[in-house]
């Protein structure tokens, strides 16, 4: 056996194996264009040549066995994309807001490059002439009376518990006590209250007919009853009232005006007096003392509602001789003023949530239903009824909705109602500052808006995602895009991607060479030696 016929055989057998896939593994990229083998035999690299088969199968494979319906789903309701739209919708946003300190008009202004009249005059114009088109047709207005219906006979049914136990409960009750703020704080609830009771008092003030006999009796039962329920509440704020610095200063100046008619040592006495006892802070303090006792507030309660049957017995031209015009205007202006503020409504906001969370065990339909006790749904009822010839077969309680809703169109109050909203809240709207928004809400908020969003994302992505995949042209797209890609750029992914088994492969040819080489030389010498 020779030894070096042997090593120069497997030798020159695996370089032809190594140079063959050598050239076999660049063969499948190169050359990238057209070329001409001895000018005669053209050739091409495997992967540019086949470069539109190969974006078709590529887009075949990302069509049916990649991205299919499943995949897509299970990609968009990750929870890695859920929290990632999470906080660029919401905390980005509330980042985003709370670091711009411009106005909302401001920004809308800049945003959309308006000019200062269109949010002032031109918007608030368009919105109130369409919104009272809108009021003005009939078939919005059987939609209203009919969307109204529908609601009420729902919350009817609805128990008070799922009603104070929502989770907008609050937000609502906030949004009702803004609201009020808006309404007292613009005055507009108070001069319309006021102009009607002062239009009501000089129309009746020249009749003879006994104010009783205007005043529906269930009105009267309901004031009566009213003043006798609330009769220590009205108390205490009349006590409270009292004991300010203004009535204090009130009841001094009469005081003084009294002692001021008394000859020059009745005044001289009568000042020393005052100042050594303080007359009005003990005039003050006896009548608190009187008011605070329960038997005194009974007996004086009683004492109003007698009063009230003497009001009732009055005709107008009798009321007119002792107050006129003025007298009434500034008498109602004064009690309004105590009564329509946002302590009062305060108040009366925690009064109701009390009485409300005290009656979770009954519905709305339960709650309301006051028959047999002069109540408000009893006399919606009645007019309900009465309003029933028209043949409409609603029971009297369904109709409430309806006759309520028709009325106010009639009226025209409720046109009035939204002219005022238009005009008190837009420039409120308009000055408001988000980020001040931002900066108040609450983490409790941005969890229950990260919720919401999760709710609402999950169920479109399992409602549309299957259906938007199959309208995807992924295959098409897929495939244009490799064909538009460098083929130097695909040479060098697929290398970067097989790089080891390229390596491989070339490496493989040697081996297998070599071993062709020392196999062929044993049959080689196998022969020679038969």
């Amino acid at each position: 056996m020779n030894w070096v016929d042997l090593g120069l055989q497997v030798a020159i057998a695996a370089a032809v194996g190594l140079v063959t896939n050598f050239l076999a593994v660049a063969s499948i990229f190169r050359p990238h264009e057209p070329r001409r083998l001895f000018w005669l035999i053209p050739y091409q690299g495997v992967v540019p040549k086949r470069i539109d088969a190969l974006a078709d199968g590529i887009g075949k494979l990302v069509e049916d066995d990649l991205l299919t319906d499943s995949v897509i789903e299970d990609i968009l309701l990750s929870e890695d994309t859920i929290q990632f739209l999470e906080s660029l919708l919401v905390d980005g946003v509330i980042s985003a807001l709370q670091q711009d300190d411009r106005t909302l008009k401001q920004a809308l202004e800049e945003l959309f490059h308006l000019a200062p009249e269109v949010l002032e005059r031109n918007v608030p114009a368009w919105l109130h002439k369409h919104a009272m088109t809108l009021l003005h047709r009939e078939d919005v207005a059987d939609r209203l009376a009919r969307w109204t219906g529908e609601q009420f006979q729902q919350l009817l049914d609805t128990p008070i518990a799922a009603v104070t136990a929502s989770e907008h409960y609050l937000t609502v009750r906030y949004g009702i006590r803004e609201a009020l703020r808006g309404i007292i704080e613009s005055g507009r609830l108070k001069g319309q209250l006021a102009d009607a009771i002062v239009d009501a008092f000089v129309k009746y003030k020249d009749s003879d007919t006994p104010l009783g006999e205007v005043v529906p009796k269930k009105v009267q039962t309901q004031i009566r009853r009213w003043l006798l329920g609330e009769g220590p509440f009205l108390v205490d704020r009349f006590v409270e009232w009292l004991q300010s610095e203004d009535v204090r200063d009130k009841l001094q100046h009469i005081i003084d005006s009294i002692i001021a008619g008394f000859p020059k040592i009745g005044q001289w006495v009568a000042k020393r007096f005052d100042k050594k006892h303080d007359l009005a802070g003990k005039i003050i303090y006896h009548v608190t003392s009187f008011l605070e006792s329960p038997e005194n507030q009974k007996q004086l309660l009683n004492s109003f509602s007698g009063y009230l049957d003497d009001i009732w017995a009055l005709s107008g031209s009798q009321i007119s001789k002792r107050f006129d015009v003025d007298d009434v205007r500034g008498t109602v202006d004064d009690i309004l003023g105590r009564i329509i503020s946002m302590r009062n409504a305060d108040a009366l906001m925690d009064r109701a949530d009390t009485w409300l969370r005290s009656a979770h065990g009954r519905t709305w339909r339960e709650l309301v239903s006051l028959r047999g006790e002069g109540g408000v749904v009893e006399m919606a009822e009645d007019e309900a009824a009465a309003a029933s010839e028209d043949g409409n077969d609603l029971a009297p309680l369904e109709r409430i909705p309806r006759v309520l809703v028709s009325s106010l169109l009639r009226s025209g109050a409720l046109e009035r109602a939204v002219a005022g909203l238009i005009a008190d809240q837009w420039e409120r709207l308009m000055a408001m500052r988000p980020a001040d928004v931002a900066h108040r809400v609450r983490v409790v908020d941005v969890d229950r808006a990260k919720t919401r969003l999760r709710s609402a994302y999950e169920g479109l992505v399992r409602k549309y995602a299957g259906a938007a995949t199959q309208r995807l042209p992924l295959r098409k797209h897929v495939a244009a895009h490799v064909r538009q890609l460098p083929i130097a750029k695909v040479e060098e992914s697929l290398k970067e991607l097989l790089d080891r088994e390229l390596k491989t492969i070339t490496w493989m040819g040697l081996v297998l060479g070599a071993l062709v080489g020392l196999f062929g030389y044993f049959i080689r010498f196998g022969l020679g030696f038969l």
